[in-house]
């Protein structure tokens, strides 16, 4: 079951290059001249944290030159045991509400900006591609908004090849509390109710949501394991 996605710029033609675009990296990476990133999620576990920092940076700059739908899914595998995932404690959340409110503004460049902190902090971030997509739309940067609109093309594919979340059973495979409400809002579903549940050792979030069209109330269910496995790991003790 898909939702219709209320997202008119999406009929923007993708283009599969757009390294030069960029003025600077919207990360600090490391590239290097073949970059073969082999993972799963059983190696990402075994490698050395700063082996799995380096191949999750080597894999965004590949990203940037030539956009796969298949490095996205390597992408999703290593971010989760990378320095930098913070699914509970990090800044998605206030950047989000940030650049949602220049882009009602309509104040086009403040909100390309802080969408590359968004990226900046985490190259998965829903919004952060959105809205970059978005204000570079206005700005009439049709290249860069193509790019953005593949990758987060690419983020909700894998999304809904995780399952259709109408059970626990089926449920949509979720890294963060912020990658679910940006998914929700761009399938147009509001939410009406949320609640944290076990069912056979993971963890999943039971969302009542109302489709914004046509007021159709149901769940939606989340596998959000991931997310209490990984995410304390980088915390530290006070």
């Amino acid at each position: 079951m898909r939702f219709l996605f209320l997202l008119p710029l999406f009929f923007l033609t993708a283009c599969s290059s757009v390294d030069s675009l960029y003025s600077e990296p919207e990360l600090p990476a490391q590239p290097q001249e073949n970059v073969e990133t082999q993972t799963s999620e059983t190696t990402s576990q075994s490698m050395p944290k700063s082996e799995v920092d380096r191949q999750y940076l080597d894999l965004v700059t590949k990203l940037r030159v030539l956009p796969s739908y298949e490095d996205v899914v390597k992408l999703k595998e290593l971010y989760v045991h990378t320095q930098y995932y913070q699914p509970f404690i990090g800044v998605e959340v206030e950047l989000s509400k940030s650049v949602k409110k220049q882009l009602d503004n309509k104040q086009w460049d403040a909100c390309i900006a802080t969408s590359k902190q968004l990226l900046k902090s985490n190259y998965l971030s829903l919004n952060g591609h959105y809205f970059f997509m978005a204000c570079a739309v206005e700005t009439k940067q049709g290249k860069l908004a193509a790019y953005h609109k593949q990758i987060l093309n690419y983020l909700l594919d894998d999304l809904w090849n995780s399952g259709d979340g109408l059970s626990p059973q089926s449920a949509i495979k979720a890294i963060s509390g912020a990658e679910i409400d940006s998914f929700l809002h761009i399938a147009g579903l509001s939410v009406l109710s949320k609640s944290l549940m076990e069912y056979y050792g993971k963890s999943f979030e039971k969302i009542q949501v109302q489709q914004m069209e046509d007021g159709k109330q149901f769940e939606l269910f989340f596998d959000v394991s991931v997310a209490w496995e990984n995410g304390f790991k980088h915390v530290s003790p006070l």
